[in-house]
């Protein structure tokens, strides 16, 4: 497995390097959202629930809820 970067355009990915892979060529993509940042996870989230696109309300939800994460420590959770 390689590990690369790229850009986003739409629904296109134009990476950083040449892998050398066909044009046509099937990849899986692994999002990591944690190299995101808030507006860019926020605009993740929207695209998705895209009835809260630009709902001001949606986004001081999402504020709030950032901050009660961010002051609480993580709950225990038992399998």
């Amino acid at each position: 497995m390689l590990e690369v970067e790229g850009t986003v355009h739409g629904r296109r990915v134009d990476l950083d390097v040449d892998v050398g892979l066909p044009d046509g060529a099937r990849v899986k993509v692994t999002i990591d959202a944690a190299s995101l940042t808030r507006q860019q996870k926020l605009a993740v989230f929207e695209s998705v629930f895209g009835s809260c696109a630009g709902d001001p309300t949606f986004s001081q939800a999402v504020a709030e809820i950032e901050a009660l994460r961010d002051s609480r420590p993580p709950r225990d959770v038992e399998l």
